[in-house]
């Protein structure tokens, strides 16, 4: 029986919230979700998701500068996959949510329609990710809510 990353990733997601007491003395509000988002890659019409664990504001006043989320892709290559992403909304583009893995190497860029701060909104997402000695670049069309 072949287990997807997507699906643990939800599986750990919803194990972390089950334990985590949510009543603690951060400043602004988080929700841990166990949100995935499907759709085809736009090379190959395999399926690719977009795992959301957890999405928030970084302040008391939840404004769209402190929106953040957490987020993991389905894809990977030879046992390896991009690194997990924080993002945030994109400076000059509204409607888009934007982010860099750790590693300072990894991209990711979602788009949503409408614009908004609503990832079930989410229609596609470009990933540029470092494997190794070189980049792979994905794109996930067609998006939906699970």
């Amino acid at each position: 029986m072949k287990i997807s990353k997507a699906l643990i990733s939800v599986f750990l997601a919803s194990l972390f919230v089950a334990t985590t007491a949510l009543g603690d003395s951060f400043a602004g509000a988080r929700e841990f979700l166990a949100l995935t988002l499907s759709g085809v890659d736009a090379s190959s019409s395999e399926r690719c998701d977009l795992v959301v664990t957890e999405q928030g504001y970084t302040g008391p006043e939840q404004t769209p500068d402190q929106w953040y989320a957490n987020v993991t892709t389905s894809y990977s290559h030879d046992g390896t996959t991009a690194e997990p992403f924080l993002l945030k909304i994109h400076p000059t583009r509204p409607g888009v949510l934007f982010g860099t893995g750790s590693n300072g190497q990894d991209q990711l860029a979602v788009f949503l329609d409408p614009q908004g701060l609503d990832l079930q909104n989410a229609k596609s997402f470009n990933l540029k990710w470092l494997h190794g000695d070189h980049i792979h670049t994905n794109r996930c069309v067609n998006m939906s809510a699970l």
